[in-house]
């Protein structure tokens, strides 16, 4: 690296090394060595924040406002439905943490689960909840926070829209990525439970 430039691009941003010219001087270390040191820094900080840095419209610098956290519930302000922060297995502990081991259950499992109001989603509820503006998981983790790929590296879910025709397939969504899929009432996916208040 030039030692004559004082500043160096990142992801189209600058960042200025040489405001900090003093504090080189006072270490005794190459200016460029710092410039390296701290732009591996800024990358390693910023790289999480980056994948949430458009998610549900927010701008980077304040929290998103379409989710009221309720405890171990989120109420969605854009269409009005309750959903559980936790995935079918895991509880609410608090601290923005679920507790407990997601169960994969066929369709037909999932439905009998839910209880009290409590249902397995339509297809256009769980995909109002994916941004891929979130990065990977594409929902927020604020708002999910047990969101874990499987073993093939998926986190789909299910829904309660078959995909129509002659197959008995049902639509999920994987969180991961965001892409929909189709399956057999028998396979065993992830449930996000909802609510209707409305």
């Amino acid at each position: 690296m030039k030692q004559t430039s004082d500043r160096l691009r990142l992801n189209g941003s600058h960042l200025v090394c040489g405001r900090y010219r003093e504090m080189f001087k006072r270490l005794e270390l190459p200016q460029s060595l710092y410039c390296v040191l701290l732009t591996t820094a800024v990358l390693l900080v910023a790289a999480p924040m980056s994948c949430i840095a458009g998610c549900y419209g927010r701008d980077g610098s304040t929290p998103q406002t379409r989710f009221k956290l309720l405890g171990g519930e989120v109420r969605d302000t854009k269409t009005g439905l309750l959903w559980k922060r936790c995935s079918l297995g895991t509880e609410w502990i608090g601290h923005g943490a679920c507790e407990g081991q997601v169960l994969n259950l066929g369709l037909k499992e999932a439905i009998a689960a839910a209880s009290e109001g409590w249902r397995v989603p339509s297809g256009p509820e769980l995909q109002s909840l994916i941004d891929v503006g979130c990065g990977s998981p594409v929902v927020d983790p604020s708002g999910f926070p047990d969101i874990r790929a499987d073993d093939e590296g998926h986190a789909k879910y299910w829904t309660t829209n078959a995909m129509g025709g002659e197959l008995d397939l049902y639509w999920n969504f994987d969180f991961i990525d965001g892409q929909q899929d189709a399956n057999s009432r028998g396979i065993q996916l992830f449930v996000r439970l909802v609510k209707s208040t409305r």
